[in-house]
């Protein structure tokens, strides 16, 4: 967990941090941290939520004519902003 951390540390502690507004109904704590071409995104749902449904997500300082590129579990997937 701190090797992770240190990999994203930088974003964390330097750059622009945006509290979201959670646009579904399912009581899920959003934060986004970005830092030039890089951002993270922290969804946090209370346990006794588990098993919604998805979460919708309107991120902030993102071009919209850009292609981004996310991961998650060790997937890369590229998808352009709609």
């Amino acid at each position: 967990m701190v090797y992770d951390y240190k990999n994203i540390r930088e974003i964390v502690q330097e750059d622009d941090f945006f509290r979201l507004e959670n646009t579904s109904s399912n009581d899920c704590h959003l934060f986004e941290y970005t830092k030039e071409d890089q951002a993270l995104l922290f969804v946090f749902l209370p346990q006794i939520k588990i098993g919604h449904r998805s979460v919708r997500v309107k991120l902030r300082n993102f071009d919209e004519k850009a292609i981004y590129e996310y991961k998650l579990n060790d997937e890369v997937i590229s998808k352009e902003l709609i």
